[in-house]
């Protein structure tokens, strides 16, 4: 017994000793560790890892797709595809597509192979495929299709409309097809029936599939044959059968086989196991970060250093405001508990110590700036070594602390936000120039960086391919091009050209001082200095016979007394000549009149008969600054001119002039030849009179009105005033004797061989061209505006100063007469006519010329001052030699000379040539005499067309280019295919071969000569050109319009060429016999080469007549003439720009590898070419950065791997966000390719807060996330391991720029995650969606500004309006939502299409059109450049009225806005946020399926969290039950939670409203906020305008926190006055409140100036309005200047509209639309139509807490949300919740029941 009873006692005691561990092991299981992990996925269906990886080769090469399918389906054929894997798994069949892939690549690229394909980037490009394949099968209206297409039907889904590319089901179980255009066909019997009745059938019996230039289009498919189109997956059975036969038909030239990879639903089961992978799971993306971060939010239930401020506020309500002060200051320290702010001080040094000391460099900064908050305590006490802490000051002296750079093989990657200083050192010489960046740009995302390295290692695999060694590869990848400047000037320097005025050596400037130093001296903005020295000179190019030309030429001249200008248009005002105005303008500096520029000029003119253009280089007069201080006069009409330019009659100027065009020239030849002679005999002055006069002859008859006598006329009048004989005299003279027409005709030729000579009013400034088209347009659409107060009555008054500003220029005149003089002689209403009629005349295009020249000047300026500053200019130097030695060029070409919004198109030959089927072997290339042995750098390669006039141009002048002399450069021939076997163009093109071959055969027996043949041409190469020029003269006189050759025709033609060649003395007896010989079959081969080697460079520019220069595609268009002086120019620039640095390398390059036997010129020639080529595809910048002046012994790490062909320059600070991101890339790049890098870390010093506040993972996939163990693609995620569980944080996407990106499963409120509220949950985790890609783009209107308003749509081709969106006046932005398809973008019906047409700009040709397409392939989404133009006769209208219009009345205003939206609102589908409940907005009356009736009222609203979400629901219950009306709802999609967006569609079907989901991304150069509420915030205001379809029209904002006890159709219907925006004012009756009013003192009360402040958590937006005024745009621009100032908008949402309203005026709201207790007194809260739970400033009152107590009718409100959120999500409630009575609709009277246990309000803010 006691044996027992000790025994239980033992027990009892043990049981005793243990509970207190049992306790302690509970404990620990509620704290132990919690994670974070987090996912994102694509929107779109799983597609096929093997197609992607045949994708992925594709954009390596286009063959080696085709190798890689033929490859695949033979080891499909012979072994099972995975023989060498044991297991069926994701792993296994991925190991095995990597391994296949890799063998057509070399290891680098099969590193970016794997990358790439693990990142799944080629998905969207399959996607793409998938639309095609649905409007394949669309188009043939068969009974399956329908099923087939009809992917949108599926139950219990929601459709978007935005996924174009919906993966087409099986037809019947068949699971590939062949499109023809006419036919589909499923069945490879049925196709090999059809292509045996093929030649029956003829090409033109049905139409043909388009196709587009990522087409996979079978190596071996003859261009000109029927396209056949092969839907359907490598790996399936039916894909093998009609793959074989497709190849024999195009082996066979029967079709032009395209391959287009789909693998449609329901067919995954009929393919290999690996063909299937990763079609089971979705698409898991990586190449984002995730951020978790302390928002340092209100929840006042958690602990802040010790204190939980919930309580102490229970407890001591009295003090409550000491309690939220001394709150806000805990806040604001953020240092971590255990560190003092001084152990901060070294954080930086500390943290670079320890990244160069750890034996994994890279993976130590990872782990550092990605765990900060955890590691910053063990940093801080790491000890310090001096010498890292110095180092990094030294390095601070040249490049900016903090900031971060990045460059690749040398070449910058910050392309955006990019600030380059100059480094300096020590001693303060210039070492180099550093460029950072200011933000993240696009070459710090993944994929921006993966291309640019993917680039470089292409570029070094081709290299290697030509046998150039390693060393030389990585000098030419890290070689920098020289910068590529738009300064190319046209050197005029000529004796045509006539100087009006010579600043160094006239007279009048004897005065002014010669030191050219003075231009460095401070002036006003704007203001030049009186030196003597000929700086700028301005020309013109001007048509004396035109009203334009003749208008530049008339004569304004100069009050001399005070230096104003009297404007006077009688006979007496023409007798000032052009020298005399400029003498007394420039000698009179004071009264109104500020001489500045002219003091600087040097004045040329040139005069052109040849075209109606002008070439005015003279009206270099005094330039008035656009930043006068007086606006006493800025206007001066052109006056002079100086240089002729005159229409030849002979030579190529003729040849490309057409026959109107020559009668017009004949007309103005007479009126130049007198300038000339008038200008000989009595001086320019004179000559220029009698311009004028002819200007005054013509009057408004225009030029084809002018007749001879009236330029007689004008010759006699200005000649008799000096002439000692009558001028008839010497008009019969000139007559007979044609007397200066040479000089006449040399001049003009001279502007023609310029290539200006069809440039209208183009500006050349120091040789600088302003384009002429730009300069033309701007005046175009400009009148000069009448003044008021000449048209009225008193205007004109005798003995007044009449002084009135018009158009920003004022006008002086002195006295009645003096305007009289101006006008015509008479009275005042006759003054006031005469006005109106000579301005109208005038038009605007002086006055632009005028502006073009004053903003030419300003951007010249900086660029002499600089040479001045470093010596390269002083006063001995001649500005204008050295100016166009440097960069001058002797013909100006558009299509050369881009302007920089046109880059030119290039292509790489070095991946053409490496098939050794390619065309390029077969070229012999053409040589100037003598110099057929040289080395060539430049190669011109001509595809010209024999079947126009313009291609056999084209190849004549490639002829004369040579024969001209080019000791650089050689030509090669590519003729186009679209010779029929009997075109006589065959011929041609065999006689071109037999001569072309005896440049390059030497001696080599070759296709196309015997070795006898060849050694007899080699002997008569000089001859050569001469005979091709004759034969191209012969074909194009016998044989070129000839459709068809016969033999008679055949022979005579061999005959006349035998002829030629004995002429030109070559061996006629070889020609004889190789021209017997030759095959028809051989050409055709030779030709389909042709064909395509430029269909797959050139894409759909392969038909155009083109030259090829070094890899730069230069299309040639009908609107411009290509002539061999053109070819020079490319030769020059191409040389200079791209060429010489490459040529300089290969020709020091010792081979190693190559047969010196083999190393003749046209080797290195060819190397050139091809080298040349590529390294121009190169997306990257010239500016560079000299990194090696950095020190890096102690704070830089250095990973070396000699054998990369990539090096990485780096700059970077490990403790920023933008450190984080870098980071990671490099460790990717590291892991992938193994580059060399130099990193040296660039911290902040003496910091005094922490630097980094969040944790960071930058989530990138790897093979481990295919399964080992079955069939599942898991997909790369971010995992965060072991968080701080007291800590709430709010987690964020860093994600790239073109991506939409929105929460789909979270359980957890994301805003705010505690994850000691878990429970026993281990890991929180969190999946997103990438909902859409970001289009984006700018829209302009040459010479005009951005088109602000104008209304797009976006679509497919069967749904043409999907999208809409409208271009803001900030950079002509506009931005819109797709997914990877086909869309076409058009102008929206309505007002936009009826004054705007696209125009597009094709390699130079601009064409307008009606819609364009744009192609989405990848995950980057898309940045495009649109340029619109007016209609034909539409040039006046405006797009958006003006605002002074619409504000005349009410009435009008209502009427303007019907107006202007009309048309929109009856087609607008209101897709642009992704509806799900798509309704009209235009319907007055509509009745729902709820019972409500009347017109729809439309509220706007924003939430973000848990807790504002069930605010949020309250308001929507609040607005329902106190109207009838339908309600819709627009929600912000980017902060929902995915809870809430599960429950609004059931909460809108209960309830009885509907609701639409809409976003927008933030623009990239827009500033855009850090903090995540200042982003919410900036969304209720800053993109009103683009946010919501076009077909709203109106809407009203109301705050989420916000009850409504009023129905919100009174405030949707109340007139507000015409005004953009409706607010309510702040209340003023809480005197409690004065000492918060800011609005009342300081800046506001000064900034209002009496206006009211308003409140922004409730108004109304009138949208059409709002638009119509461009709102929005000048929103956008106050914020843009405010939020970089951190002490501006404070209450960002708020300020900005009220700061704005001077501009954007506010209608303010009767006071009892917005009623909150912190602001109004409690006397008007029973008028209150809503609540506002605003925050109080003094209590500083949480807001559920303040909800209970202010609103009575709140809790039963969010009682029956709560109930019904509960009841859709199955989430149990509180008990005593559950049992309170459910609220009536009809009655929400005050309920003083509270409910005491509330546990969201305890984790939620």
């Amino acid at each position: 017994m006691r044996s027992h009873e000790r025994t239980k006692l033992g027990i009892l005691l043990i049981i005793f000793a243990l509970v207190p561990f049992f306790g302690v092991l509970a404990s620990s299981q509620s704290h132990r560790p919690k994670n974070v992990q987090t996912s994102l996925r694509a929107k779109w269906d799983a597609t096929p890892l093997l197609l992607e990886a045949g994708e992925l080769l594709s954009r390596e090469w286009k063959d080696l797709f085709w190798d890689f399918v033929e490859g695949w389906l033979q080891h499909q054929g012979s072994v099972d595809v995975d023989s060498d894997t044991d297991t069926d798994t994701a792993k296994s069949c991925l190991l095995h597509i990597v391994k296949f892939g890799r063998s057509f690549l070399s290891d680098h690229l099969g590193s970016i192979f794997e990358f790439s394909l693990t990142l799944r980037s080629a998905s969207p490009r399959l996607v793409l495929y998938r639309q095609l394949a649905q409007d394949s099968l669309s188009s043939f209206p068969f009974p399956l299709t329908h099923e087939s297409i009809d992917a949108n039907n599926i139950p219990n889904t929601k459709p978007n409309p935005l996924l174009v590319g919906l993966n087409p089901k099986s037809i019947g179980g068949k699971c590939c097809w062949v499109d023809t255009g006419g036919s589909l066909f499923f069945d490879v019997a049925e196709f090999i029936t059809w292509l045996q009745t093929l030649d029956h059938l003829g090409g033109a019996s049905y139409p043909q599939p388009q196709l587009f230039e990522f087409d996979h289009v079978y190596t071996l498919s003859n261009t000109s044959k029927p396209v056949a189109i092969l839907y359907g997956a490598l790996g399936t059975t039916c894909f093998t059968d009609f793959h074989l036969a497709l190849v024999q038909a195009a082996k066979q030239e029967k079709v032009r086989y395209v391959v287009r990879p789909v693998l449609p639903g329901g067919c995954e089961t009929k393919t290999s196991r690996c063909g299937a992978l990763g079609t089971k799971d979705p698409i898991s993306l990586g190449g984002y970060g995730i951020t978790l971060e302390d928002p340092h939010t209100e929840d006042f239930s958690q602990e802040l250093r010790g204190f939980i401020f919930s309580k102490l506020l229970e407890r001591k309500p009295e003090v409550a405001t000491e309690i939220m002060t001394f709150r806000d200051y805990l806040l604001s320290s953020s240092v971590s508990d255990t560190l003092e702010v001084w152990e901060l001080k070294d954080l930086g040094h500390q943290t670079a110590q320890k990244i160069v000391h750890a034996s994994n460099p890279l993976q130590a900064m990872q782990e550092i700036n990605q765990n900060f908050p955890s590691v910053v305590a063990s940093l801080s006490r790491m000890k310090l070594n001096e010498s890292v802490k110095d180092e990094i000051l030294a390095n601070q002296k040249m490049v900016p602390p903090g900031k971060s750079l990045m460059a690749i093989n040398g070449g910058i990657g910050c392309n955006e936000g990019v600030v380059v200083e100059k480094w300096t050192g020590q001693g303060g010489e210039d070492v180099g120039s550093m460029c950072y960046c200011n933000w993240v740009p696009c070459v710090y995302s993944y994929s921006r960086l993966i291309d640019i390295v993917h680039q470089e290692l292409t570029l070094a695999d081709q290299f290697s391919k030509l046998e150039i060694p390693e060393p030389t590869i990585r000098k030419l990848l890290s070689t920098l091009p020289p910068s590529e400047s738009s300064m190319f000037r046209v050197d005029f320097r000529s004796t045509h050209v006539h100087y009006l005025n010579n600043l160094e050596e006239d007279s009048i400037y004897k005065r002014w001082r010669s030191n050219i130093n003075e231009i460095l001296m401070p002036t006003f903005p704007g203001q030049l200095r009186y030196i003597r020295k000929n700086i700028f000179h301005a020309v013109y190019v001007i048509d004396p016979a035109t009203s334009c030309g003749l208008e530049a030429t008339f004569i304004e001249k100069v009050d001399k007394n005070n230096g104003n200008i009297v404007v006077e248009s009688n006979s007496s005002s023409t007798d000032e000549d052009i020298s005399s105005f400029v003498n007394s303008s420039v000698s009179h500096s004071k009264g109104a009149l500020r001489i500045e520029n002219a003091t600087n000029s040097h004045i040329v003119n040139y005069l052109n008969g040849t075209k109606k253009h002008w070439f005015d280089l003279s009206n270099y007069f005094p330039k008035f600054s656009p930043c006068h201080q007086t606006r006493n006069l800025h206007f001066a009409k052109w006056r002079g001119t100086g240089v002729h330019g005159m229409t030849s009659g002979e030579g190529e100027m003729m040849a490309h002039e057409g026959s109107r065009e020559s009668d017009r020239r004949k007309r103005k030849l007479g009126i130049i030849r007198l300038f000339i002679f008038i200008k000989e005999h009595q001086g320019i002055q004179t000559a220029f009179k009698f311009l004028s006069n002819v200007r005054i002859e013509s009057g408004e008859s225009g030029e084809d009105a002018l007749e001879r006598h009236q330029v007689e006329a004008a010759f006699v009048d200005a000649l008799l005033p000096k002439s000692k004989s009558h001028p008839q005299d010497a008009l019969l003279k000139l007559d007979e004797e044609k007397t200066f027409l040479d000089v006449a005709q040399k001049s003009s030729l001279f502007v023609f061989q310029l290539g200006l000579s069809k440039r209208k009013c183009c500006l050349l400034l120091n040789g600088l061209v302003y384009d002429s088209n730009e300069v033309a347009e701007l005046s175009a659409g400009c009148t000069f505006g009448v003044p008021s107060w000449w048209l009225g009555k008193g205007g004109c008054e005798e003995g007044r100063d009449v002084e009135r500003s018009m158009k920003g220029y004022t006008w002086h005149f002195k006295s009645k007469e003096h305007m009289g003089g101006w006008l015509g002689h008479g009275d005042c209403g006759e003054v006031r006519l005469g006005v109106e009629k000579r301005v109208r005349g005038l038009g605007c295009d002086l006055n632009h010329l005028m502006e073009a020249l004053l903003n030419g000047m300003n951007d010249e300026l900086p660029r002499i001052q600089e040479q001045v500053y470093y010596g390269n200019i002083d006063s001995r130097t001649d500005v204008l030699d050295k100016l166009l030695s440097e960069s001058g060029v002797r013909r100006y070409n558009p299509q050369i000379i881009t302007d920089g919004k046109v880059k030119p198109k290039f292509v790489s030959l070095a991946s053409a040539i490496l098939d050794k089927e390619c065309v390029l072997h077969e070229i012999n290339y053409l040589h100037s005499p003598e110099s057929t042995d040289d080395l060539k750098p430049v190669t011109h390669l001509l595809s010209v067309d024999l079947t126009s006039t313009k291609g056999l141009k084209l190849l004549r002048q490639g002829i004369h280019y040579l024969r001209d002399g080019s000791t650089r450069a050689r030509i090669g021939l590519l003729f186009h295919p679209n010779l029929a076997s009997d075109s006589p163009g065959l011929l041609f093109v065999k006689i071109v071969q037999i001569t072309t071959s005896s440049y390059s055969c030497d001696g080599i027996v070759t296709k196309f000569c015997s070795s006898r043949a060849c050694m007899l041409l080699f002997s008569h190469k000089r001859e050569v050109l001469k005979f091709l020029d004759q034969l191209c003269s012969l074909y194009e006189q016998d044989l070129m319009q000839e459709s068809s050759l016969q033999i008679d025709s055949m022979e005579a033609f061999i005959k006349k060429v035998i002829d030629l060649v004995d002429q030109t003395s070559l061996p006629s007896n070889t020609y004889r016999s190789l021209l017997k010989e030759y095959s028809v079959d051989d050409l055709q081969s030779h030709l389909n080469k042709v064909a395509m080697f430029l269909q797959k460079n050139l894409g759909h520019e392969s038909t155009l007549n083109a030259v090829i220069t070094n890899g730069r595609v230069t299309a040639l268009v009908e609107e411009f003439t290509f002539l061999s002086h053109d070819l020079h120019l490319l030769e020059s620039l191409e040389f200079k720009q791209r060429i010489k640095h490459i040529s300089e390398i290969i020709e020091d390059l010792k081979w190693e590898k190559i047969d010196p036997d083999t190393l003749t010129s046209k080797f290195i020639s060819d190397v050139i070419m091809l080298v040349s080529s590529s390294m121009a595809t190169r997306e990257r910048s010239a500016e560079g950065a000299r990194f090696e002046i950095l020190q890096s012994s102690y704070s830089a790490v250095l990973l070396n791997f000699e054998n990369s062909s990539i090096h990485i320059d780096a700059v970077i600070d490990p403790l920023s966000p933008l450190g984080q991101k870098l980071t990671s890339l490099l460790h990717i790049l590291w892991k992938y390719v193994q580059p060399s890098m130099r990193i040296v870390l660039n911290p902040l010093s003496s910091l005094v807060d922490l630097p980094l506040k969040n944790y960071y993972r930058y989530v990138v996939p790897s093979t481990d996330d295919f399964s080992n163990f079955e069939n599942t693609v898991n997909g790369p995620k971010a995992f965060f391991a072991n968080m701080p569980l007291s800590k709430t944080l709010t987690m964020n996407l860093d994600v790239p720029e073109t991506w939409l990106v929105e929460p789909v499963i979270a359980v957890h409120d994301l805003d705010n995650i505690l994850l000691e509220n878990l429970g026993e949950t281990r890991t929180l985790q969190a999946v997103f969606e990438l909902e859409a890609l970001v289009l984006t783009g700018h829209c302009f209107e040459k010479a005009h500004e951005p088109p602000r308003g104008l209304q797009m749509i976006l679509g497919t081709k069967n749904t043409p309006h999907l999208v809409d969106t409208l271009v803001m006046a900030n950079l002509g932005y506009w931005q819109m939502k797709v997914s990877p398809g086909i869309w076409y973008l058009q102008l929206a019906p309505g007002r936009s299409s009826e004054l705007y047409l696209l125009n597009e700009d094709d390699n130079g040709n601009e064409r307008t059109t009606l819609s364009k397409r744009i192609t989405i392939d990848n995950l980057r989404g898309k940045v495009a450049h649109l340029e619109v133009v007016k209609r034909k006769g539409k040039e006046q209208e405006k797009l958006l009225s003006d605002a002074a219009d619409d504000d005349e009345s009410t009435g009008g205003k209502q009427d303007g806005q019907n107006s202007w939206n009309k048309n929109l609102l009856k087609w607008a589908s209101g897709l642009i946020g992704g509806s799900q409940h798509v309704k009209s907005n235009e319907s007055p009356m509509v009745e729902s399926k709820s019972g409500r009736h009347g017109k729809p009222i439309n509220i706007f609203s924003v939430a973000s969290g848990h807790l504002y979400e069930r605010f949020l629901k309250i308001m929507i219950l609040s607005v329902l039950k106190h109207t009838h009306r339908p309600v819709k709802f627009w929600f912000i999609k980017n902060y929902l939670s995915p809870q809430f967006k599960d429950v609004i569609p059931h909460m809108a079907q209960e309830y009885g409203f509907d609701y639409e989901l809409i976003t927008y991304k933030w623009p990239t150069w827009l500033h855009k906020q850090a903090e995540k509420q200042r982003i919410i915030w900036a969304y209720k205001i800053l993109f009103l305008d683009v946010i919501f379809p076009l077909s709203l029209d109106k809407v009203i904002f109301v705050d989420a926190d916000q009850v409504v006890r009023a129905d919100m159709g009174e405030l949707y219907d109340m007139d507000i006055k015409g005004r953009p925006l409706a607010y309510t004012p702040f209340c003023d009756n809480n005197r409690d409140m004065d000492g918060y009013k800011f609005w009342r003192q300081g800046f506001w009360k000064e900034h209002l100036r009496g206006r009211p402040y308003h409140i922004s958590a409730l108004y109304v937006v009138d949208l059409a309005k709002f638009r119509q005024s461009a709102a929005g745009d000048t929103l956008r621009v106050f914020y843009e200047t405010l939020s970089k100032d951190p002490n501006s908008l404070s209450n960002l949402d708020q300020d900005l509209p009220n700061y704005a309203q001077h501009t954007v005026p506010i209608f303010s709201l009767p006071q009892e639309w917005l009623w909150c207790e912190s602001w109004c007194g409690n006397s008007t809260k029973s008028r209150a139509k809503t609540i506002d739970l605003c925050n109080n400033p003094m209590t500083k009152e949480p807001k559920l807490q303040g909800a209970r107590r202010i609103v009575a009718e709140w809790k039963d409100l969010d009682l029956e949300a709560r109930r019904f959120t509960a009841r859709i999500t199955g989430e149990e409630m509180d008990p005593i919740e559950l049992a309170m009575p459910s609220p009536k609709m009809e009655n929400l009277g005050d309920n003083d029941g509270s409910i005491e246990i509330d546990l969201e309000a305890k984790a939620e803010l």
